[in-house]
């Protein structure tokens, strides 16, 4: 070996080390669908209504040969009644509000990276102090 390899010329005098570090970048991705739409049902409701009428009503009561009387007979002629009407009507039975909110929450990302460290390995009796003159 001669001296001006064991002094180090041939050696770079400066080593660049390097090391991975994380670029973090964020993009928005769809992450679902949300349809909002309202539908008509349709249900039976049953509801039990009192409804009232006015009668006439005659009673005859005839009278038997022997002065006794017989079985009343009842008629009943009607004078008026109530008829039901159905009507519907919407009513407001609630108020639904939708709007969008950014939530902002953090997220911690663990990534192995990777550097370039110097090592020096010495074999013999190498007189390191020589490769930095």
């Amino acid at each position: 070996m001669s001296s001006k390899e064991r002094n180090g010329s041939s050696l770079p005098r400066t080593w660049k080390l390097r090391e991975e570090e994380l670029s973090i970048e964020k993009k928005k991705v769809p992450v679902g669908e949300v349809m909002i739409r309202k539908e008509i049902v349709e249900e039976l409701q049953t509801v039990t209504v009192p409804v009232t009428r006015e009668e006439l009503v005659i009673e005859v009561t005839p009278y038997k040969e022997n002065g006794g009387k017989s079985d009343p007979q009842i008629k009943r002629i009607p004078i008026w009644e109530e008829r039901i009407e159905v009507r519907k009507r919407p009513v407001t039975i609630s108020e639904v509000s939708i709007d969008k909110q950014v939530v902002s929450e953090t997220e911690t990302i663990s990534e192995h990276v990777k550097k370039e460290i110097l090592r020096i390995e010495e074999s013999g009796d190498p007189d390191l102090l020589q490769l930095f003159e």
